[in-house]
């Protein structure tokens, strides 16, 4: 089964159009699982949601909560949806995107237990943002899930999966499942002709800076690429049994220094910025 990670808010045309996409194209619809992420003053969405069920082919569950910070908290929401989640394929997904493809479902199934022995990797379909290496759609396994524990741990979980991934490897690339993701304007917040309060709220947030503590930019969230993609070598080395692959080894080297080098700036920071100003205050005296 392939679980669809959705979070959502006040974009039912949106997520409308991604189910009747989902129905359309599936080989199965019993291959697939939607779980949404829901804010409980989301009443439009809670309606929708209420009213499809009914005559839906695909298995649906959701996940009712507090809206808490919007985009600060998103990967909190799609870690929750995870955990609910039964399927070998985690796909996470905005609820803008369209599955263009027939028969996707049975592509994806068909790389589990064909590709990796331990079936630890990440699947890319094709997107109509090629020139976006962060862009959504991104399906990982369970076992990848597993072993790290979470989806990500920031809002930018997409990229921030990315760059793990950019460590590890093990790219399935299925570049015939395309998937459309229909993106709001940039300056007016303009979608399909309805101004998406998403992305303003979005837009927003960024601008007064309430996002940049949580962005893959922190030392926290770097910490967690890093501890992510040792962990997930760790086990695929583990997993070789006695033979010794001298790549993966290198590459977890490697990966420990990067995280000493991350724990180490901020203290290196703290012991060196302070003389250095009395250095330069001292330097503009003299002249």
């Amino acid at each position: 089964m392939i679980s669809l990670i959705v979070p959502t808010r006040n974009r039912v045309k949106l997520l409308r159009r991604l189910f009747d996409s989902i129905e359309e194209t599936c080989k199965s619809t019993d291959n697939v699982e939607v779980l949404l992420g829901i804010d409980d003053d989301d009443i439009e969405t809670i309606q929708f949601i209420e009213k499809y069920s009914e005559n839906s082919r695909f298995v649906i569950k959701s996940i009712i909560g507090e809206r808490g910070k919007g985009y600060v908290d998103l990967h909190n929401r799609i870690n929750e949806l995870c955990q609910i989640s039964g399927g070998e394929f985690l796909f996470f997904l905005a609820d803008d995107v369209q599955f263009m493809t027939k028969n996707w479902d049975e592509k994806i199934l068909a790389t589990y237990n064909s590709v990796y022995s331990d079936n630890i990797f990440w699947i890319r379909t094709s997107h109509n943002e090629e020139g976006n290496p962060w862009a959504a759609c991104l399906a990982i396994t369970r076992d990848w899930y597993n072993v790290t524990g979470h989806y990500g741990t920031c809002y930018q979980q997409d990229t921030e999966f990315n760059l793990v991934a950019e460590h590890v490897g093990r790219e399935i690339f299925l570049k015939d499942i395309v998937v459309i993701q229909h993106r709001a304007d940039s300056e007016t917040g303009d979608i399909d002709g309805e101004i998406d309060q998403t992305y303003v709220e979005g837009r927003m947030a960024a601008d007064s800076g309430l996002l940049r503590g949580r962005s893959f930019y922190s030392s926290q969230v770097q910490t967690s690429i890093v501890v992510d993609a040792i962990k997930l070598l760790k086990r695929i080395k583990s997993l070789q049994g006695k033979q010794k692959d001298a790549v993966i080894s290198a590459k977890i080297r490697s990966l420990y220094w990067e995280y000493v080098k991350i724990k180490l700036l901020p203290i290196i920071n703290w012991l060196l910025i302070p003389p250095v100003k009395k250095i330069i205050k001292w330097v503009m005296r003299i002249k």
